[in-house]
């Protein structure tokens, strides 16, 4: 994304536990930091749980709200998102791995279908670090699982694709998100077609 020129920021969650995370809290500060840099736009885009507090950031925050993406998203122990998903009100998109123990069997794949205008697409073979680049030996021992269609080098390829397209769509008046993420699109029906990605 920066290297279309669309200033981009990472952070790390700062509430989490060994036992469960705090996604208010997290969409909280990730608000409060957009603040403090003086964004005026900001597709939020999270993983795992960071797609619920990207979620969350975007009705907290509705004035800077361009979209949101949620990246292989989970919930939390408690299920919140789901009680801030019929909040949102801009354009929201999710792309889910295979559903497994790490993304908590696709735990947050209801949370954002039941947000209003919602799309979610499952990138085929993907596995829970397949979403977070660069993946660490931690996520791999744990999650990473095998592959028989895709590599993980053409399923990052994909994630990237698609993720690249949702935020510059948002963000950037001359740049058409269509043939990603419409059905029918060319870009689409050529993800479609390889089995590389398919709606949900």
């Amino acid at each position: 994304l920066a290297s279309w020129g669309v200033a981009t920021t990472a952070m790390t969650m700062m509430h989490s536990s060994l036992v469960d995370i705090d996604p208010e809290e997290n969409a909280a500060d990730v608000v409060e930091l957009a603040e403090y840099f003086g964004a005026e736009e900001v597709v939020w885009i999270g993983h795992s749980n960071g797609g619920i507090s990207a979620l969350m950031a975007s009705v907290l925050a509705p004035a800077l709200t361009k979209a949101v993406l949620g990246l292989d998203p989970v919930e939390a122990i408690g299920g919140a998102g789901a009680e801030w998903a019929p909040e949102v009100t801009a354009p929201i998109a999710a792309l889910v791995g295979e559903p497994d123990t790490c993304n908590s069997e696709n735990s947050g794949l209801p949370t954002y279908l039941s947000a209003s205008a919602s799309r979610a697409i499952r990138v085929t073979e993907a596995d829970h670090c397949n979403f977070e680049s660069p993946t660490n030996w931690l996520c791999t021992l744990s999650c990473a699982t095998t592959k028989t269609a895709f590599s993980d080098e053409a399923i990052g390829a994909t994630i990237t694709e698609m993720t690249t397209a949702w935020a510059l769509g948002h963000l950037l008046a001359d740049f058409d998100p269509r043939p990603w993420w419409t059905i029918g699109g060319t870009a689409w029906l050529e993800l479609e077609g390889s089995g590389a990605a398919a709606s949900l």
